[in-house]
């Protein structure tokens, strides 16, 4: 009974979709676009990554654009950003002609970041802003890829304006994911990495650690384990333990050996889940030294990169963030869909220890805690490849970008 009426109200709500879709649609037409507006959102209505970053950019850097951040319901209830009267609620009349009037759409997903509404790419330009280096195959380097994905690969290639690109070897990614012109592809960083290279103070970390946990332990070393999103859907079959995520994927883990390493070395671990699904990890280890770090705890993490001091994850594009920190990065590639999925050589452009059960995790922990340096050479070698500024000039780039795509 609850399976019928649980199909029954996304029925309901796919159609209410595609109604907001055509009326949005002909309304959209007749409305005159206005250069001066400018709509972000992320990751169908998070305050999140590089359109949170060019949005903030924007509104303290210029005074001609009047620019709007749009949230969904779940983010508005819990936004906890700056006081701002253009942070709106997706879904309200005048947010929708706001969206309608825009003739510059930010986005870091796809069209579904604005869910329910049309984008017009004949009279819009509409910015692709990535939420990452790509590190799966996906689109037409997908060799599984459906007839119905397919077509909407090749729709949103063609009807972007531009896309945001790191370097030469990450357009060719994009451009062979979309079957895209390279020409709209633009090589101008991320702006949410432009927060890396900014004096950021340590004390915000201590704070909302000491906010959320009352009783932490003293430590000096924080390492951050970070895994990237994988398909919960797929729990229903037999790869469910190698499509979702998974901390500590050891046959020989040990809680107490762990606890025991951590405060030898005067560790933290802090445990974070992909924003799309760590719902569904299991955080819960008995340790006051490894604790949760969740989006529900720390929204943005991008500000406390730089007090990392080791970063561990399978594959997530975290990573080629923390490569503009030169810190160590351990590899934990859980199951061979991690190296398969991963577009380019695993091996190459993971620069640092691969573990695959405990006592190798413990080791590489042990390296890089007594010599941060190991691996230095590698990781600024694949640091070259994926990143061709290292700066913090990342949002002015796109500002010119923009103002290009509004006068040609």
């Amino acid at each position: 009974m609850s399976s019928l009426i649980l199909k029954t109200l996304k029925s309901k709500k796919r159609q209410q979709i595609a109604i907001l879709y055509i009326l949005t649609l002909i309304i959209g037409t007749f409305i005159p676009k206005s250069k001066k507006i400018i709509v972000f959102t992320s990751r169908r209505g998070y305050y999140w990554g590089n359109p949170k970053a060019l949005y903030e950019y924007f509104k303290k850097n210029t005074k001609f654009f009047s620019c709007y951040y749009f949230l969904n319901y779940n983010e508005i209830r819990y936004y906890h950003g700056p006081s701002d009267d253009n942070v709106k609620y997706m879904y309200t009349i005048s947010s929708i002609f706001s969206i309608l009037r825009a003739k510059t759409v930010v986005l870091d997903c796809d069209y579904t970041d604005f869910l329910g509404i049309f984008l017009n790419p004949l009279t819009q330009n509409i910015i692709q802003t990535g939420h990452g280096v790509p590190n799966m195959k996906h689109g037409f380097s997908n060799i599984y890829l459906s007839r119905e994905r397919a077509f909407k690969y090749s729709w949103e290639g063609h009807s972007y304006s531009a896309m945001l690109s790191t370097s030469d070897l990450v357009s060719y990614i994009f451009s062979a994911r979309w079957r895209m012109d390279n020409r709209k592809i633009h090589i101008t960083g991320y702006p949410r990495n432009d927060i890396l290279y900014c004096k950021q103070e340590k004390n915000k970390l201590y704070d909302l650690l000491e906010k959320t946990y009352n009783k932490l332990p003293l430590f000096n070393k924080v390492i951050l384990y970070a895994p990237t999103w994988r398909d919960c859907d797929r729990r229903k079959n037999d790869s469910f333990e190698k499509a979702t995520t998974r901390f500590f994927p050891f046959d020989d883990f040990d809680l107490d050996e762990l606890h025991n390493f951590l405060e030898k070395y005067s560790s933290i671990l802090l445990l974070r889940g992909h924003p799309c699904n760590y719902r569904f990890c299991s955080l819960e280890y008995h340790s006051n030294r490894i604790v949760r770090f969740n989006p529900d705890i720390c929204d943005d993490v991008q500000p406390f990169l730089p007090f990392a001091d080791i970063l561990v994850t399978d594959y997530s594009s975290i990573y080629t963030d923390f490569l503009l920190c030169n810190k160590p990065i351990i590899f934990i590639p859980h199951a061979l869909v991690d190296i398969d999925s991963f577009p380019l050589d695993y091996n190459v452009f993971t620069p640092g220890y691969k573990v695959k059960n405990q006592k190798e995790f413990l080791s590489a922990l042990k390296t890089y805690l007594e010599d941060s340096k190991r691996h230095q050479e590698e990781r600024r070698t694949i640091k070259k490849l994926l990143f061709k500024y290292d700066d913090s000039n990342s949002c002015e780039r796109v500002h010119k970008l923009i103002l290009k795509l509004l006068n040609s």
